[in-house]
């Protein structure tokens, strides 16, 4: 019996067609996983039972500054992020252990003044091309004290997430909290090599591995 041409034609292409299906499944995984990458890293609250009654604020990217100062021995000097979002959830009128929030910037927006420190920085330094976001994400509050005229000194727990490595963080802070406003600011220090991030140099002299983050965001109700 003669093969039919057809079942010919079957055979010689099925080799490439697996070739060609292994390559889409291949880009369909790796686009998954980068865009998974990403969905993990955005700046949300998850849902819960019962809060949807909450208190919800988003970050004013306009009236918010977070910036970091570092020592270069030689000279000090500061980065200030671009691109900020956040929002922030609490149960009243006053800052409680169940509030939560989460802060995220985009890595490139950093800038320090001089952009061949900034393209070095983002480049060799934060590789901002795999970790494109940093994520301060707040799992609650704690010790906090009110100073009168909705204003209360607080201490933040909960996780950051930079240079693609998660630590526990905690900050003190001082809020002013209003039924349309919130205004948190403070200041935590942070070791660069905690995220596993190169130490810069300057002239052949490393810059301190600790910097300063210095934070001043305010919020309105959504």
């Amino acid at each position: 019996m003669v093969p039919n041409r057809l079942d010919q034609r079957d055979r010689i292409c099925r080799p490439g067609e697996m070739q060609l299906n292994l390559l889409l499944s291949g880009t369909v995984l790796l686009t998954w996983l980068l865009v998974s990458d990403t969905v993990l890293l955005a700046c949300e609250l998850q849902a819960r039972p019962g809060t949807e009654h909450y208190l919800r604020f988003r970050l004013d990217p306009h009236e918010s500054t977070i910036q970091f100062e570092a020592d270069a021995r030689l000279h000090t000097f500061t980065g200030t992020a671009g691109k900020v979002s956040g929002l922030i959830r609490l149960p009243g009128a006053f800052p409680s252990t169940e509030t939560e929030a989460c802060v995220q910037i985009e890595a490139s927006s950093l800038t320090t003044g001089i952009e061949l420190r900034d393209e070095r920085m983002r480049r060799s330094h934060l590789h901002t091309d795999r970790f494109p976001t940093i994520l301060f994400t707040m799992s609650g509050v704690e010790q906090t004290e009110p100073l009168g005229s909705d204003r209360y000194t607080s201490t933040l727990r909960g996780a950051l997430t930079l240079h693609g490595v998660t630590r526990p963080l905690t900050a003190q802070v001082k809020a002013h909290l209003t039924a349309t406003l919130l205004e948190v600011e403070g200041k935590v220090p942070l070791r660069l090599s905690t995220y596993q991030i190169p130490i810069p140099s300057f002239l052949f002299i490393p810059m301190r591995d600790e910097v300063v983050v210095n934070f001043k965001v305010k919020a309105v109700r959504d």
